[in-house]
């Protein structure tokens, strides 16, 4: 089994690790792909996906070109109410979301607003594999974004224009945020 393989196959199993040294971005996707492919075996589906590092600010000092992104999955995401068990987690994090449900998937970015069909406002979970929360980039996509859970609120239509001007709010970014995982995306 290769480092990467083992790696990928901890973090599923939910093992507290040290972040892998000088691990690059494309590394990272590789083992978030393994570990992808780990949580599909086991039964979990996919439905959807989170977005990271949005803020365009921070990427020149992330070493990003664009934002970051990983999977959302059935058995991790459910409706806002819904318990959650917090005792398997090392030290959670709530970030407020904006979950985009979308009819069908766009060819480019371009394209989404025609392809949304509702937004609910999101709480995502995020927890640390790692020892610390003092990770790079590639160290969180490595992790599927330290992604937790999901809790998703009701949904409300979006139109097209109200869509536009939500996404040139997030591609401008806020200087005083860090754009973790400033939006998701979730097929019905």
């Amino acid at each position: 089994m290769n480092e990467r393989l083992r790696f990928a196959t901890a973090l599923q199993a939910g093992e507290l690790l040290p972040p892998l040294p000088g691990l690059s971005l494309t590394q990272a996707y590789e083992i978030a792909a393994l570990r992808h492919a780990l949580r599909l075996a086991a039964g979990d589906r996919a439905i959807g996906r989170k977005i990271g590092h949005t803020n365009t600010a921070n990427w020149a000092a992330q070493g990003l070109a664009a934002p970051s992104w990983g999977w959302l999955y059935e058995r991790s995401t459910a409706p806002v109410g819904d318990c959650l068990a917090l005792a398997n987690w090392r030290e959670p994090k709530v970030e407020l979301e904006c979950v985009l449900r979308l009819a069908r998937t766009p060819a480019s970015v371009d394209e989404l607003p025609a392809c949304v069909d509702a937004m609910a406002i999101g709480l995502e979970i995020v927890d640390r594999p790692y020892p610390s929360w003092n990770i790079t980039v590639a160290d969180s996509v490595a992790a599927g974004g330290v992604h937790a859970a999901m809790r998703v609120g009701r949904w409300h239509a979006l139109d097209a224009a109200a869509l536009r001007r939500l996404q040139a709010e997030l591609q401008v970014g806020d200087a005083r945020s860090d754009g973790a995982a400033a939006w998701s995306s979730a097929v019905p």
